[in-house]
């Protein structure tokens, strides 16, 4: 009896290896070339990511997975398009930048409007300055004149205590504008009283050269100025001006003195004052009482006022020429 023989055992049929069609491998590969060197990072990190969560074996077969460099074109490719799936779109990244790029042009347009503000308020602050400068001339009738500086000249004028006697550091310091007005006389204004007490004489020169730069703008180029008594100090009191500011024009004016105003009057006649004999620190204080006289008289006393204003105006301009052209 023949022995039976053992029947074969039963095999399943070996899978074939999968190969890839050439123009998806050929994909693959330009894919792969045409990425940047922070995409082939991020894919290799994404690549180690998966890694970790399966031991570093393959999820399907179980064998170690090779590093990514040594695995298939189509692999590196997969997860290639996996991290550029899970970047911002190529159009939304461009549109950032041009937000970003409009943020950066609005925050520049923004410091110029503020540098611009900037500028107007400073520009504000001198008006106000000057305008708070211009709250002495309160008296009747001054106007702004178009196109021109409100008055003709600005003198500011020292009337500067020698000696040494009780009141010799008591100064008067008084700016006064000329104007001429549609009466076609010339005015006089009292715009500030600046007399102080001040034993240094710094002290003075420098409330008088401040006096004419806080004036000027009221007055033409080169119409603003100091006027000191010639014959109480006034090369003196040029020397000290200048000391504080070379810049600034200093005139001076012979002032008559007492004795010489006593033998200008006859005494057979009524006795008054010629303007035309009084100075500075006479002018200064008539200008005051000018002032309200115009505000209050009528009449021939108003005449008569009008005509001692016109004087004095004349007495002051007079005082501003030097002694030989007087």
């Amino acid at each position: 009896m023949s022995k039976q023989s053992k029947p074969a055992a039963l095999t399943s049929p070996t899978t074939p290896a999968y190969v890839p069609p050439p123009e998806l491998v050929a994909a693959a590969e330009a894919s792969l070339g045409g990425a940047s060197e922070h995409e082939r990072s991020d894919s290799a990190r994404a690549y180690m990511a998966y890694g970790r969560a399966t031991a570093h074996r393959s999820a399907v077969t179980g064998n170690e997975l090779p590093g990514f460099t040594l695995c298939p074109t189509l692999v590196r490719a997969g997860w290639l398009e996996v991290v550029r799936e899970l970047r911002p779109d190529a159009e939304v990244e461009r549109a950032r930048a041009g937000l970003v790029a409009v943020a950066n042009s609005m925050n520049q347009e923004i410091a110029e409007a503020q540098q611009k503000l900037d500028d107007l308020n400073q520009e504000i602050a001198t008006l106000s300055q000057q305008r708070d400068d211009m709250r002495g001339v309160v008296v009747r009738g001054i106007n702004v004149r178009e196109g021109k500086p409100l008055f003709d000249e600005v003198v500011v004028s020292l009337a500067i205590a020698t000696g040494s006697e009780a009141m010799a550091d008591q100064h008067g310091i008084v700016v006064v504008g000329h104007r001429e007005e549609a009466d076609g006389l010339p005015h006089t204004y009292l715009l500030q009283d600046l007399s102080l007490q001040a034993p240094d004489p710094s002290a003075w020169a420098k409330v008088a050269v401040d006096a004419v730069h806080r004036w000027a703008h009221c007055a033409p180029p080169q119409k603003a100025y100091v006027l000191a008594e010639e014959n109480t100090g006034g090369a003196m009191v040029a020397n000290i001006i200048h000391a504080v500011d070379p810049s600034v024009t200093v005139k001076t004016a012979r002032i008559l003195a007492t004795s010489e105003l006593a033998s200008s009057v006859d005494d057979s006649e009524e006795c008054h004052i010629d303007p035309f004999l009084m100075g500075i620190s006479q002018i200064s204080a008539a200008a005051k009482d000018l002032a309200k006289a115009q505000q209050d008289g009528q009449g021939e006393v108003a005449a008569l006022v009008t005509t001692t204003a016109k004087a004095l105006h004349e007495r002051v301009k007079a005082l501003a020429l030097p002694a030989s052209e007087r």
